[in-house]
């Protein structure tokens, strides 16, 4: 080795060692160094490479080093130099340089990787080179040598690589699930770390980085960690970015919310990842019926508690999103086809998976999601969407007779079973008197309070005001007090006793009939609304006034006292109680019969709003019972018993029966008897026939 080569390496092992990221010092390049090794033999400079490594934390030697590798091709000596180092000055630049030599197609490409984060540039090469998703990943590992390196060992030369790492990440992440990842960490690490007065250098780069992202993609990565930002230079620049994000895309309230939807912790195929206590992973989704499903099982308690963590949280996200699909079909919003496209098919696992789940119009046409996205018609056959026009959730009112009921033979026959009742909603054209059918019915208080009307709750002694303003028309009611005449029975007031010597207080418990309630005294229309306006406001009433306009259990166990005395008038009498009732429900439950009754092979006789099977009548708006010709109310615990006796239906639901469970247990109730008493028949001819 020459002995000018030889003072310049001995200088160059002087130089100083502190190469904090806040200091200044070192700041010469060396450049008689780099000038006697392009002088020296090619063996020379591959001798001298292992200490170059070593000063790659060095800021003003990184780019010499690095021109040096490239014009003397010295790319698989210094490919080895790197990893071979045992890294023991600590610096977190020879960190992220093994990171990214573990992602190294060839010896040439690392100096080319290591100019690219540290200079700039299209990083579309390199990740071709690699591979999208090895370098990905190099990326990120990049990133996490950074954000896991002490404070004291983090050099300037780290915090250009990170910055380059982030900005290449986001142009070739192959998912936005990682460009998330990547910018939290960062945000989150940065911000604590120089909370004690540093400057946060590389979250504000990471802020940057976002810029050449699509503005969706900012808003859904910025609004969840906005909260969480703990420097004030951050938070405004990530506000700035965020606000830029919204005007870009113009966006009103709701589609906002569409956009900002939480994802349960979702990944892009819709499973939530739950890290086991000893290794392994448990995957938590939801199934096409519309239910939690999970791969694998916990080892212990604190496994099992973390899975049922993750099922509740990705439960409760999905069914809150679907009930705001559910109220966008009710107040017939509509979203641009590139807006549509932004919410259901940009990297929202939970709302792919809805999308997918209903039927969808656009005009005249209505169509499906298949499983790649792509709209279809009834038939399956592809269709295309009209640029220019607005795109909504399909309505039943809206659709003929025959479509109605081919698109409801789709929904009891597809892949994916809807989350809401949708082409079975209960809803029906609205009559010219509609509003005066509801004057004077009476409403449970605590069902008017938790229904989500303005002017709750009801304070003081009333009349009260109560406000509904949806899709442009305003529905207004008022409602009075109604005094309920109650009386404690003998038993009731023995339990009230008793309770009082084991030193509770004696308060006499009243029946669920009993609870306070209220009357309508006024109902008034305002505004222009649109179609589906007043089906959905006579639907909202139906479901507060039903339950005390129809008979309900009280009124069927005090009918039967006395129906003996008149039974003509007497039935009479519950039949007009009876069509108190929704008119729609009932169409609803009658269509979802006799499609099940076919699939057991069962004729079902129905007449006006009453199922008869045997000797048994089943009102379908209330799920009474009446039994035998004098019509007897059959007791709700003689009802169950039967359809045990019955045996389990497995039903083709078209949607989520828990998102209507009364009209779910009314039809089960009616299939069940009607199979019991089927068997009952039955069982009476066999015993007729041995007796003969």
């Amino acid at each position: 080795m020459s002995s000018e080569l030889e003072a310049q390496l001995g200088r160059l092992a002087e130089r100083s060692d502190e190469l904090a990221e806040e200091g200044t010092l070192p700041r010469g390049a060396l450049p008689a160094l780099f000038r006697a090794l392009v002088a020296a033999p090619a063996e020379e400079a591959v001798a001298a490479l292992p200490a170059l490594v070593e000063r790659l934390a060095d800021w003003p030697l990184l780019k010499p080093i690095l021109e040096l590798v490239n014009e003397q091709e010295l790319g698989e000596p210094f490919l080895a130099a790197v990893q071979a180092s045992d890294g023991r000055r600590g610096w977190c630049a020879l960190a992220q340089a093994q990171a990214l030599a573990e992602a190294c197609p060839e010896p040439a490409w690392l100096p080319r990787a290591l100019a690219l984060l540290t200079e700039g540039g299209d990083p579309t090469e390199l990740a071709l080179a690699a591979g999208p998703a090895r370098f990905g990943e190099a990326l990120q590992a990049v990133l996490r040598a950074r954000l896991r390196c002490p404070a004291r060992r983090r050099d300037r030369t780290s915090a250009r690589l990170a910055e380059g790492a982030l900005a290449a990440l986001v142009a070739v992440a192959p998912d936005e699930g990682a460009v998330q990842r990547a910018v939290s960490q960062v945000l989150a690490a940065e911000t604590r770390r120089a909370a004690s007065g540093g400057e946060p250098t590389l979250a504000l780069a990471a802020l940057d980085a976002l810029g050449s992202v699509p503005a969706v993609v900012r808003l859904r990565l910025l609004d969840p960690l906005l909260e969480n930002l703990q420097r004030r230079k951050v938070q405004t620049h990530a506000r700035e970015v965020l606000e830029a994000a919204e005007a870009e895309l113009g966006l009103t309230p709701a589609e906002r919310l569409d956009l900002l939807a939480r994802d349960g912790g979702a990944d892009a195929e819709g499973w939530v990842e739950v890290d086991l206590e000893e290794g392994g992973v448990v995957r938590v989704g939801i199934d096409p019926a519309g239910e939690l499903t999970r791969e694998g099982q916990g080892e212990c308690r604190a496994d099992e508690r973390a899975i049922e963590s993750a099922e509740e949280r990705l439960r409760a996200t999905w069914d809150e999103l679907a009930a705001r699909l559910e109220q966008a079909l009710a107040e017939d919003r509509r979203w641009s086809p590139t807006r549509w496209r932004e919410v259901f098919g940009a990297g929202h696992p939970l709302w792919e998976d809805l999308s997918r789940r209903v039927v969808w119009t656009q005009g005249e046409q209505r169509f499906v999601r298949d499983e790649a996205g792509d709209p279809r018609d009834l038939f399956g056959e592809p269709c295309s969407l009209d640029e220019q026009e607005p795109i909504g959730l399909a309505y039943p009112l809206e659709l003929d007779g025959d479509e109605l009921e081919l698109w409801r033979e789709h929904a009891r026959t597809r892949a994916r079973r809807g989350p809401f009742p949708q082409v079975y909603r209960d809803v029906a054209p609205p009559p010219e008197d509609w509003r005066a059918r509801f004057l004077g019915r009476q409403l449970h208080k605590s069902a008017v309070e938790e229904s989500g009307w303005e002017g709750v709750p009801l304070l003081g002694a009333g009349p009260w005001e109560l406000v509904k303003e949806e899709a442009g028309g305003v529905l207004r009611l008022e409602v009075e007090q109604v005094e309920i005449q109650f009386k404690a029975t003998v038993q009731q007031r023995r339990a009230a006793h008793r309770r009082a010597r084991e030193g509770e207080k004696a308060v006499v418990k009243r029946h669920a009939e009993a609870a306070p309630r209220v009357k309508i005294t006024a109902l008034e229309v305002e505004g222009e609304p649109g179609p589906r306006w007043a089906p959905e406001r006579i639907r909202e009433l139906e479901r507060l006034s039903d339950p005390l306009a129809a008979p309900d259990t009280l009124w069927l166990r005090q009918w039967q006292q006395t129906k003996w005395k008149e039974p003509k008038e007497s039935w009479r009498e519950v039949v007009l109680r009876y069509r108190e009732g929704s008119p729609a429900l009932l169409e609803v439950r009658k269509a979802l019969l006799g499609a099940f009754a076919a699939l057991e092979g069962r004729e079902l006789r129905i007449e006006d709003r009453f199922v008869i099977t045997g000797n048994t009548v089943i009102e379908l708006g209330t799920g009474a019972c009446h039994e035998g010709p004098p019509k007897d109310y059959l007791p709700q615990w003689k009802v169950d018993e039967r359809c045990e006796e019955a045996g389990e239906l497995e039903l083709p639901w078209p949607f989520r029966p828990a998102s209507a469970p009364e009209t779910v247990e009314v039809v089960e109730r009616v299939l069940l008897l009607a199979r019991h008493d089927e068997a009952a028949a039955a069982a009476a001819s066999e015993d007729d026939e041995d007796d003969e």
